[in-house]
């Protein structure tokens, strides 16, 4: 793993530890539009391969040599969960990035 790559890997393992941390149901709700489900907010989106698996993401970072970039999310009333999913994964600049560069996993 190169060391720029490295340091993207802790510093978005930082964000999803320090995310997870501040989660609670209240902030939440603020950013749920009245009659719209959780759900919808919280899918990535469909060009985004995210392992659900640790071993079929650790399979496929030893197949590809690309390193692992875990998502260590909170769960669907997680206000900076849904932030980070919105503000970063779901962009098309992170996705394309994603694709050329990391095995996407994510672990509830």
């Amino acid at each position: 793993m190169t060391s720029k790559s490295f340091i993207l890997f802790e510093l978005l393992l930082l964000v999803s530890l320090v995310a997870f941390h501040g989660c609670n149901r209240s902030s939440m709700k603020s950013l749920l539009p009245r009659g719209s489900e959780s759900s919808r907010l919280l899918e990535h989106a469909p060009l985004s391969i995210w392992h659900d698996s640790y071993e079929s993401a650790i399979e496929e970072s030893q197949k590809t040599g690309k390193p692992i970039l875990a998502d260590f999310t909170g769960s669907d009333w997680c206000h900076w969960c849904v932030k980070l999913k919105t503000d970063v994964f779901e962009t098309e600049t992170f996705q394309n990035w994603a694709q050329d560069n990391v095995v996407l996993l994510e672990l509830k």
